[in-house]
């Protein structure tokens, strides 16, 4: 087991409902804070007790876990907030990342407050804003929209909703859905920037960027495995023509590298960055 600092070990943890993010896949991204969490809890929830005892074992810790899932909420809810009542302190965790976010602690976290009791986020891993931070999209703005429905014409009802969208989109898809749904994102959204990250952390991480067909046809001929994070460029502003970009961009190269300014109006417009590189180097050329 890591010693850790004192810091973390006097942190003294007090009734309530604690909100644990665990690694996504490496297990060393576990936080130094929730590992003392992990060891001093009255109790811990987990999604999946076998997961979580992975986890606990790569650091030594041995405790007895308890079950909290979609199938046992309405069950388990009261028991928690009874726990919490009499003055304990109950972890939260799910198989990977941060609870809530696509899994069942929800409802828990809103019935804990509806009782007037505490809740504490020890914050941490994430595979949605991971994905988010290697897809090259803009971050300023952007959407969670979770896993899209199964079938193909709900899917592309719920896709039609967001194609106005300015933000840049994260969904989290499964390999068997992926192909279906970049051709279902191709039909609505039009030719836009993609990314499709995955196993994020983990020993075969990859990350696939370019545009919604050229990633489908790319893609189409691979047996892909394990958990997809996939990030879709927003609706670009319909006013914004190249004529509108190049103006903006020879303005900022007057006091920023090509670099620079790529990457500030790339964000500006929401466009892919390589994009706006090679227009700014062109310009570059042209004025100098």
């Amino acid at each position: 087991m890591i010693a850790l600092p004192a810091s973390i070990t006097n942190e003294v943890l007090t009734p309530g409902l604690y909100v644990l993010a665990t690694p996504i896949g490496n297990l060393g991204d576990i936080t130094l804070r929730t590992l003392h969490a992990l060891q001093n809890l009255d109790y811990i929830y987990s999604e999946d007790t076998r997961v979580t005892q992975t986890l606990l074992g790569a650091y030594g810790i041995r405790r007895k876990l308890l079950n909290y899932h979609d199938h046992n909420g309405a069950k388990v809810r009261p028991l928690i907030i009874q726990q919490i009542t009499q003055g304990a302190s109950v972890g939260l965790v799910s198989d990977a990342g941060t609870p809530l976010i696509s899994d069942p602690g929800c409802k828990l976290v809103s019935a804990v407050i509806h009782e007037n009791l505490c809740v504490f986020s020890f914050p941490g891993p994430c595979a949605a804003i991971a994905g988010l931070t290697v897809s090259g999209m803009a971050t300023d703005a952007f959407r969670f929209c979770g896993f899209l429905p199964t079938t193909s014409n709900q899917r592309c009802l719920k896709l039609k909703a967001l194609s106005c969208v300015s933000e840049t989109l994260i969904f989290y898809e499964t390999p068997l859905r992926l192909g279906a749904v970049l051709s279902d994102m191709h039909a609505c959204f039009g030719s836009r920037q993609v990314c499709v990250a995955r196993e994020l952390t983990k020993r075969f991480e990859e990350v696939v960027r370019g545009s919604l067909d050229d990633v489908s046809i790319g893609l189409s001929t691979m047996t892909l495995k394990g958990e997809i994070v996939l990030i879709v460029a927003g609706c670009p502003d319909k006013e914004t023509t190249p004529e509108t970009i190049d103006a903006t961009l020879v303005t900022i190269l007057e006091k920023h590298s090509v670099k620079d300014a790529s990457r500030l109006v790339a964000e500006m417009f929401a466009r892919p960055r390589q994009e706006i590189y090679m227009r700014a180097l062109k310009l570059k050329n042209v004025t100098s």
